[in-house]
């Protein structure tokens, strides 16, 4: 044997006493080795892989250490979305959603005891992962963003001791998907804190906040300095019968992501009777304070893993899970003013204006009433003393009137009559709590359509903020979404701070937009309850706008098929194709460009032998010069091609632009097809003419 056989030897028998001396300590939390002898192996394994830097592998413990600093994260398409939770407040709102749950489930109607019906977990208050396992080896890490798209922090994750970079297990599935909830205990909180304090530096407002921004640090030093910490609480199988069928259920799910080395709450409990679930959220509702982690609440999910599958998800959460959150902060304030905003469906939400106040970590001077039943009940008055608390620790709110400390001859503030911003008449909705202006081309309802016509998830228009919208409806230059495809170079560059170079970019940016996808422009239209996850199944079942007119105006039956839609949003559909304005709005759209439907005919492509990119999987990385990267998605999905995020031995092609990262070295490791921006759009262009 020589002697680098002899140091490979050596390096993995490091490797296995470090990673088993972390995971000890970081959790376990049962120390095994002292820190001096820790430190020593350490630095040996270091120095080894230094010598021989091709025996260092992408699970060693030293890649938890150091590392470049970042020019910025790359986006990264979840392959299983990163749901969040709806909200239960009391008890009874729990039970509702248990007797949904048996009515979607068809079973008997008595939910009071069942043996091992839910697990209940402690809602930990930090931030989300989705973490992925090829072969047991961490590959890729993301935040949630809109929980179709986050950022890759692979980097910074491999800092956070308690996620590990090699599964614990033998034989571990091909792909494995973790989730779980980043966080930052109490302690090195404070410690943070008091760091930056004796520096002169902000301070952060809570461990939420301080963890998010640790999550999106460019230099991975400092992430290894902020000491973060991670709780595993869902597992996916992906494609892996063996292991499906093997855990059946939420709780041995668990247990097999603890048998994998991740840290999972062991505060959980079994539930089976509505009684055990009452007393586990009123002692921790006292008890919670005690733990070195902040929750704001417990989580109830169904354990039957087949009656998950079975309950499915709605646009924006499970219907098999729901958060009961404990009460959130409150803290009293005056009222300054109340405002009225119109939004872009016509619907007017007040708003209180109050006295600045500290809640839950940031600085507050406005909340929302919701909606005319709320504001009626609160019956607010000039200067009236009100109780604040944030909703689900996120949304201002205004809990309540102090009427014992109203002031004398105050003056009650009435719900407008007319439009605050055009005058126009309201109207209230039947069977709705809501208030709308009816004016059809009320400025703040059009700036609101055009402003969500030309957001980033919808059609993409840079350049078009609403400093620009509103001039152009003030100039009379725009009346609907259909005249931005009318402007030209003489009308925007007459408009203040259009230079030439920014009104030749927003007409590019205008022109570009006509070739976003179906699903882009199906939730550009901005349909009441349409979201961007029910567009993308709407689409998926729907080649064209008039196919979905059809049904939505004599078919509802075809609607019911697609995942997510129920009543509310089939009546949504079929109210608005019921208006003129719309259905003109849409043969506007046609005559300039704009086309609701599919383009390629995947028949077609799928039938035609010298397509080069039906079926092929694409990976980006860098910075594309001409392009974003979003728009080159498009453009290879409209052929049929796939976006994925991660290098595998499936990968047909990877397109680099500036600065490519660690993806480039992995692509060519694997022999993978390697492409620069201009020639992967020869490759689409070739395609389109064959």
């Amino acid at each position: 044997m020589n002697l680098e056989e002899i140091n490979k030897s050596r390096i993995i028998e490091l490797r296995k006493l470090i990673d088993n001396a972390n995971y000890a300590y970081y959790t376990l939390d049962m120390p095994q080795i002292e820190d001096s002898i820790y430190d020593s192996l350490y630095k040996e394994l270091i120095e080894l892989e230094k010598r021989y830097p091709r025996l260092k592998t992408i699970d060693s413990p030293t890649n938890r250490l150091g590392g470049k600093i970042s020019d910025g994260f790359e986006k990264i398409i979840h392959t299983i979305p990163l749901y969040s939770l709806d909200n239960a407040f009391n008890s009874q709102e729990v039970s509702n959603w248990l007797i949904k749950i048996e009515k979607l489930l068809s079973q008997e109607k008595d939910i009071s005891s069942r043996k091992n019906l839910l697990v209940a977990e402690l809602k930990i208050d930090g931030n989300a992962l989705a973490l992925k396992y090829q072969n047991g080896i961490l590959v890729s890490a993301a935040t949630r963003g809109d929980g179709q798209e986050g950022e890759d922090i692979t980097i910074n994750a491999k800092r956070i001791r308690s996620i590990p970079l090699r599964l614990r297990i033998n034989n571990p599935p091909e792909i494995l998907e973790v989730r779980g909830e980043a966080f930052i205990s109490k302690k090195s909180f404070h410690e943070i804190n008091a760091f930056r304090k004796s520096k002169g530096e902000q301070l952060f407002a809570n461990p939420r906040n301080a963890c998010a921004g640790s999550l999106r640090q460019l230099d991975p030093k400092v992430v290894s300095k902020r000491n973060l910490d991670f709780y595993a609480y869902q597992v996916h199988f992906t494609n892996n019968p063996i292991f499906e069928q093997k855990f059946t259920n939420q709780w041995d799910r668990l247990e097999f992501l603890k048998d994998c080395g991740f840290k999972i709450n062991i505060h959980s409990k079994i539930i089976s009777k509505i009684s055990e679930l009452e007393n586990y959220y009123e002692f921790w509702e006292k008890e919670r304070n005690k733990i070195n982690f902040d929750t704001d609440g417990i989580v109830i999910k169904i354990n039957d893993i087949k009656k998950q599958e079975i309950l499915g998800y709605t646009q924006k959460a499970p219907r098999w899970a729901i958060a009961l959150k404990f009460p959130a902060e409150e803290i009293t304030t005056k009222i300054q003013s109340l405002s009225f905003q119109v939004g872009r469906s016509g619907a007017i939400t007040p708003v209180a204006n109050f006295e600045e106040v500290q809640l839950a970590g940031t600085k507050v001077s406005r909340a929302t009433l919701h909606n005319i039943e709320r504001f009626e009940y609160l019956d607010i008055h000039s200067s009236d003393t009100v109780i604040v608390r944030k909703a689900g620790e996120i949304i201002p709110e205004v809990v309540k009137v102090i009427k014992e400390l109203r002031i004398n001859n105050s003056v009650k503030i009435n719900f407008p009559k007319f439009c605050p911003s055009c005058g126009g008449r309201l109207e209230k909705i039947p069977e709705e709590a809501t208030i709308k202006c009816i004016n059809k081309n009320c400025e703040a309802v059009l700036i609101g359509l055009i402003k969500h016509w030309v957001s980033k998830s919808a059609m993409n228009i840079d350049g078009l903020g609403i400093k620009i919208i509103e001039q152009l409806l003030e100039a009379k230059l725009i009346r609907n979404i259909s005249d931005l495809y009318t402007l030209n170079y003489e009308k925007l560059i007459k408009l203040e701070r259009m230079g030439e170079k920014s009104t030749l970019n927003l007409l590019k940016a205008i022109e570009n937009s006509k070739n976003q996808l179906w699903k882009k422009k199906l939730y550009g239209l901005g349909i009441n309850h349409i979201g961007q996850v029910t567009a993308k199944n709407i689409c998926n079942k729907f080649n064209c706008i008039e196919d979905l007119k059809e049904a939505s105006l004599n078919n509802p039956n075809k609607l019911i098929e697609i995942n997510g839609i129920g009543d509310e949003i089939i009546e949504s559909l079929k109210t608005w194709f019921e208006s003129e304005d719309n259905t003109n709005l849409i043969t506007m759209l046609n005559e300039r460009g704009i086309l609701f439907h599919n383009e390629i005919d995947e028949n077609q492509i799928t039938l035609n032998q010298n397509n080069k990119i039906n079926k092929k999987v694409f990976v980006l990385t860098g910075t594309m010069a001409s392009f974003s990267r979003e728009q080159l998605i498009t453009k290879i999905e409209r052929f049929g091609g796939q976006v994925k995020n991660t290098i595998s031995k499936n990968t047909d092609y990877l397109i680099v632009g500036d600065k490519a990262g660690s993806k480039l070295e992995k692509a060519k490791k694997l022999g993978t097809n390697i492409l620069k921006e201009e020639e992967l759009l020869n490759l689409l262009s070739n395609n389109q003419k064959t």
